[in-house]
């Protein structure tokens, strides 16, 4: 995901969850999916959660199959 800045103020255009919440795409039951880059093996996860830490966009990640829960940086989870 890209983050944007104001013109104006330089500022980020995103600044709370639901805001960032707009930019993922849903499936028809409203959940978020995309696949998991780890060292080239893609994992199909659902979306549960973002975040902003500083520059940068995590998401909070569990496995469609399988169990666990991670925050990840959303560059490594491409969207389904």
């Amino acid at each position: 995901m890209k983050i944007e800045l104001n013109k104006q103020t330089g500022e980020d255009k995103m600044n709370t969850v639901k805001e960032m919440v707009k930019g993922i795409v849903t499936d028809s039951t409203g959940k978020a999916y995309g696949s998991l880059n780890v060292e080239g093996l893609y994992i199909d996860v659902e979306i549960l959660d973002m975040r902003r830490v500083w520059a940068r966009i995590d998401y909070l990640v569990r496995p469609v199959q399988g169990s666990g829960e991670k925050w990840v940086s959303s560059d490594r989870v491409t969207q389904s």
